[in-house]
């Protein structure tokens, strides 16, 4: 698991939590004492973001919420007592103290599960980014083909897919290269 933020206000709760979270494949363990250290931190990339609360700030409820709306990783909240209501709404994991090995054992491997799916989610819109990027391109040199070369939207489109196929190239490089060609 890639990085973990471990909020607790206590020495003693964290070193009883890495273990349990070494344990579960998080290597990179940054720590943080309060509400206002773990928001300042929390601008770094974490799969996980525990939180043992109280905080000295807060209850943790509202840091959960925030963290949670603010990034990808996973938010757990350990709470004393029954979990506030709503953070489940906001994607916060919560567990009641005292939190057994299988518990939270359980709970970060539903965390791994989920950042897994979360890392081929965020891939597969990096691609499809990209594809509507090169469909915008390739439509921008459609329309100069037109302009330019008073040619019809079907024979811009043979025209590029042709040169793309006969260069052994993307159509995206045709594209740019058009655009280049005639926006200068």
């Amino acid at each position: 698991m890639e990085p973990v933020l471990l909020v607790s206000t206590t020495e003693t709760a964290a070193a009883q939590l890495r273990p349990l979270l070494d344990a579960a494949g998080c290597r990179r363990i940054v720590t943080a004492r309060t509400g206002g250290d773990a928001r300042r931190r929390a601008a770094e990339s974490f799969a996980l973001i525990l939180i043992d609360a109280p905080l000295p700030d807060g209850t943790g409820a509202a840091l959960a919420r925030q963290l949670a709306g603010r990034t990808t990783g996973q938010v757990l909240l350990l709470t004393a007592g029954p979990p506030p209501q709503g953070l489940e709404e906001a994607g916060v994991l919560t567990l009641a103290k005292p939190v057994s090995r299988a518990q939270l054992a359980a709970a970060l491997g539903a965390v791994s599960a989920a950042q897994r799916r979360i890392r081929a989610l965020e891939e597969e819109n990096r691609l499809l980014k990209g594809r509507m990027e090169d469909v915008r391109l390739v439509g921008r040199a459609k329309c100069i083909l037109m302009t330019h070369m008073h040619m019809r939207e079907p024979e811009a489109h043979r025209y590029i897919e042709k040169q793309a196929m006969d260069r052994r190239t993307t159509r995206r490089a045709i594209a740019e290269g058009i655009l280049k060609t005639y926006e200068n």
